[in-house]
């Protein structure tokens, strides 16, 4: 796995981290709203002309969605907060989408969003953008330890190494090897 973090602007690159382990690595999620695509499963918002996923739906939509060339939500609290945006503010969350970056900020005070999620994987790369950087420090050491005990399970058939004694790594024992 590959990691870039963008302080300033609150963003982390990643290669090789896909959408399910990002699921269970961060807090649930709430209400996710497709920019990009399409969820037959899903719901159909007719203010922004877009699906989301409800949170019961969510584990199946990210089992789903690995397989997507292409993929851009944004999460947010409750449907009518949708129907708050202007026009301006459609627009902005459209430019994400296209162009896989905000034209300012991409956390909107209405739909009270903690992630911009932008995947593509042609490129091999997702870029997820954090209201909060201790967020992606906990994504970060979440996804390291399930790494690590997949990797474990494999190869713990022929050593018998008890699981216990594996270490996790915590948030602060990455941010204690950043160099701001």
């Amino acid at each position: 796995i590959y990691i870039h973090m963008n302080d300033v602007d609150q963003f982390v690159i990643f290669s090789g981290l896909k959408l399910q382990q990002f699921v269970s690595s961060v807090d649930p999620l709430r209400n996710l709203l497709l920019l990009k695509n399409t969820y037959d499963d899903g719901m159909f918002n007719n203010h922004t002309q877009h699906d989301y996923i409800v949170p019961e739906e969510i584990k199946k939509f990210a089992k789903k969605a690995n397989n997507a060339a292409e993929l851009c939500w944004i999460d947010f609290e409750y449907e009518r907060q949708l129907n708050d945006l202007t026009a301006r503010e459609q627009a902005e969350l459209l430019y994400i989408a296209h162009k896989r970056e905000p034209i300012s900020v991409p956390f909107f005070q209405k739909l009270q969003n903690r992630y911009v999620y932008i995947a593509s994987t042609g490129e091999k790369v997702t870029k997820i953008y954090f209201k909060h950087l201790s967020d992606a420090d906990m994504l970060i050491a979440n996804v390291f330890n399930q790494i690590i005990r997949e990797r474990e399970n494999v190869s713990s058939f022929f050593r018998r190494r008890p699981k216990s004694s594996l270490p996790s790594i915590t948030p602060e024992f990455l941010k204690a090897y950043r160099s701001y």
